[in-house]
């Protein structure tokens, strides 16, 4: 007889899971081993970890465009080491040296493609406050009597010092289209002013929405087209080129001093039709040949792929020759460095038991036949070894094992 009387799902209990047995505050592992948006840590790699060091340098001190490719097959860490360098940009060098890591999540099918990519890497966040903050400096600037002409709004203009009031107020009580356009002047270089109004009005509290939507590439209504001050969609390749290197100059003259772009699974060109991928191919070189200095441009795709859009010589191709850096499979001392090094990561306390001749401290709960277990049927992939790991505490935890051993790595599903 079937027992009706039991919930199939109680989550009244719910709660945080207790990793403590191994002297972990978490499970430090990414779930199952897709690579985390913010990956704290690498193993190995010095070789491309020391020339992308190189290369970043020669695009933020000596004013180059520069371009890398990262090669490795499916599982060997290549979306890991993108967003790892994303990461250590962002935290390192974005605050004092001005400089931007986006990760671009795939080239997809054509350019258009690339570029909603690229604008979903910056984020609105980004975008909002860098406006807002041009906003605030262009009020600073101009002072309390100019800034006054744009007003508006009695209230607003009864206040003593107008440059000391806040962004949303000043553009809520004045002609922000003017105001936005005494900003646009200072750029005079940048040829696509679309982008930078667009940019600009994500700093109106009314507006910030239709601005938004622009910049995603969705139609807005003619009405909204002129609150925001743009014309036309980025309905096309051209207009995605266009307003593609129109943001990128108004980040580097803006703010930035050099802009990172790390776009991922390049191999997706192989499955577009030969016609269409030349085209495309074609539309990432002019991007790569118009794109301003200080840029620094990261592809990353598999060997098979790279070999097949390198068959027939292209205007692309010959500009990424001699740029390649390859991800191997781990070695055994390549597994055991990445499990100590995330082990680290998710430290409770600097305790961790030494009573175990099974393992040592870095290594703890693993056992030194876990380790080379995990080594074994991984493969030396670190998608699957990442797996191994965090699985293997899990049931680590569920069984209240004090150590995890082969047998537990043996009854993790791939």
């Amino acid at each position: 007889m079937i027992d009706l009387s039991a919930d199939p799902l109680d989550l009244s209990d719910l709660s945080k899971i207790n990793y403590s047995l191994y002297s972990l505050q978490m499970n430090p592992f990414p779930a199952i081993g897709i690579p985390e948006e913010a990956p704290s840590t690498t193993a190995d790699r010095r070789e491309i970890l020391e020339e992308f060091r190189r290369s970043l340098s020669r695009t933020l001190f000596d004013n180059k465009k520069t371009i890398m490719v990262v090669t490795g097959d499916f599982g060997a860490g290549k979306s890991h080491i993108l967003k790892y360098f994303r990461f250590k940009v962002n935290v390192q060098l974005l605050q004092d040296e001005k400089v931007l890591a986006i990760y671009v999540k795939t080239v997809g099918r054509n350019f258009r493609d690339l570029y909603l990519n690229f604008v979903d890497g910056i984020s609105r966040d980004f975008f909002s406050e860098l406006a807002s903050s041009i906003v605030k400096k262009q009020m600073e600037d101009l002072g309390d009597a100019k800034l006054r002409k744009f007003v508006f709004d009695k209230e607003l203009d009864k206040i003593e010092d107008l440059a000391k009031v806040n962004v949303d107020s000043y553009l809520r009580g004045s002609r922000s289209l003017d105001f936005f356009k005494s900003i646009r002047a200072k750029y005079s270089g940048i040829s696509n002013s679309n982008a930078i109004y667009a940019i600009l009005n994500l700093a109106h509290p009314v507006y910030s929405s239709a601005a938004w939507r622009w910049l995603l590439g969705e139609s807005i209504s003619k009405e909204e087209m002129f609150q925001i001050l743009v014309d036309g969609f980025v309905g096309d390749v051209k207009e995605s080129q266009s307003t593609l290197i129109g943001i990128i100059e108004f980040l580097l003259n803006a703010k930035l001093n050099a802009v990172t772009i790390l776009i991922d699974e390049l191999e997706k060109l192989t499955l577009i039709p030969r016609n269409l991928r030349e085209v495309y191919m074609d539309d990432i070189r002019h991007f790569i040949d118009d794109m301003p200095a200080k840029v620094f441009v990261i592809l990353a795709i598999t060997p098979t792929a790279y070999n097949d859009i390198n068959q027939f010589e292209t205007a692309l191709t010959r500009r990424l020759a001699g740029t390649e850096q390859e991800l191997r499979f781990f070695t055994p001392d390549d597994t055991k460095e990445l499990i100590a090094r995330y082990l680290k990561l998710g430290r409770k306390t600097q305790y961790v038991p030494s009573n175990f001749k099974e393992t040592s401290a870095e290594f703890f709960p693993f056992t030194f036949g876990a380790i080379e277990r995990i080594d074994s049927r991984s493969k030396g992939l670190i998608s699957k070894i990442i797996t191994l790991c965090r699985e293997g505490i899990e049931l680590g935890i569920v069984q209240r094992k004090r150590l995890i051993d082969e047998e537990i790595i043996d009854s993790v599903k791939l």
